[in-house]
């Protein structure tokens, strides 16, 4: 869910930028929906994994629907070179997710999540400087006074 979370927010943010946020209201408004839904219908079934799936399934809608919008009103956007790499590191994750069902859930994770975040690094998804910012920034925030 997170690399699509990565590439929904390119185009949420061009519909801002273009003065579109009635537009990426009702796009996020729809997902939230569908997010609702799923969790309704999957959770029972499916459990953690329902909610996960639930989520995948909203992100997904979040980009087909900002997509369409950002190309029907801005204009062509590159997709593809933006998603592919954020979703080789997904497919890595799920496949160390699937293919250890007799390891305990927690190390699971770790070693998936470990993988994920290994590999945004090693596909240059997300630099070391976006991080660095990025702490920095919250550092800013934290210190700011109220």
């Amino acid at each position: 869910s997170f690399a699509l979370v990565v590439v929904n927010r390119k185009y949420r943010l061009i519909l801002t930028c273009f003065n579109r946020q009635g537009v990426d209201f009702n796009i996020m408004s729809a997902a939230a929906v569908v997010n609702i839904v799923g969790n309704v219908l999957l959770i029972p079934r499916m459990g953690v994994a329902g909610a996960a799936l639930a989520s995948v399934i909203s992100e997904t809608c979040i980009l087909v629907i900002g997509y369409s919008a950002t190309r029907f009103l801005v204009g062509h956007v590159p997709f593809w070179r933006h998603i592919v790499r954020p979703l080789l590191c997904a497919a890595a994750m799920a496949a160390v997710i699937v293919l250890t069902p007799g390891v305990h859930v927690v190390l699971r994770i770790v070693l998936a999540g470990g993988l994920y975040v290994l590999l945004l690094f090693a596909l240059r998804v997300v630099s070391f400087e976006e991080v660095r910012v990025l702490l920095a920034s919250w550092r800013r925030i934290e210190a700011a006074p109220e």
